[in-house]
């Protein structure tokens, strides 16, 4: 399609099924920065991947709630999570980047890999409710109180799950697809629908195409 640079690569967090392909980017094109939440992993591909970095001098941010990530016309990206009094003990999922992305009055939230004590944090933020896209947290695994709650304020318009077809965990689970029932319009799904691609148009428009190889 042309594109030779990425503005920035935000990384939810170092987990090989969230950025293993990332070295992959940086060898591909032109990245502008990558911004994570401030957590690494000794793992090999991880390791290779910070040097990838070093050696491209790609500047990196860690972000956490409160941040704002500029120069985007017209768009607002607002860093929900994660919030500094709450990463202190909580799980590398939970820990995740969640970002809310405004742009001529549509918005989507993107959630990462966030587990119940990260969806009861972000209820007590007041800067999102409704949204027309949401990136359902940690591939449709089971969802708590608190995530049912969050998803009940979201109301998303469109639904996407990105989950592996027959994987060993069993997701999506049952439970949160019955809320995506609920409270959610149109899902789409990888094991399902294939790869699934979103673009977010100038006017604020969506538009969700998805395709199985």
């Amino acid at each position: 399609q042309g594109i030779k640079r990425i503005d920035a690569v935000v990384v939810s967090h170092p987990q090989f099924d969230h950025c293993g392909s990332l070295e992959t980017l940086i060898d591909n094109f032109h990245i502008g920065a990558i911004l994570d939440n401030g957590d690494e992993n000794d793992s090999l591909f991880y390791q290779s991947m910070l040097s990838k970095m070093n050696e491209r001098k790609i500047p990196r941010k860690v972000l956490e709630r409160g941040d704002l990530l500029q120069g985007y016309p017209q768009t607002t990206i607002r860093v929900l999570h994660p919030d500094p009094y709450h990463v202190r003990g909580a799980s590398l999922n939970d820990r995740s980047v969640v970002l809310l992305v405004e742009s001529q009055g549509t918005k989507i939230l993107l959630t990462g890999d966030i587990e119940e004590p990260g969806a009861q944090s972000l209820l007590v933020s007041p800067d999102w409710h409704k949204v027309d896209l949401f990136k359902v947290a940690h591939h449709g695994a089971k969802v708590g109180t608190h995530g049912i709650r969050a998803l009940r304020r979201a109301r998303p318009l469109i639904s996407v799950i990105q989950v592996g077809e027959k994987n060993r965990y069993g997701h999506p689970h049952p439970d949160t697809m019955e809320a995506l029932r609920q409270f959610s319009g149109e899902v789409y799904r990888n094991d399902r629908d294939g790869a699934i691609q979103v673009k977010l148009g100038s006017d604020g428009s969506l538009e969700v195409q998805s395709w199985v190889t």
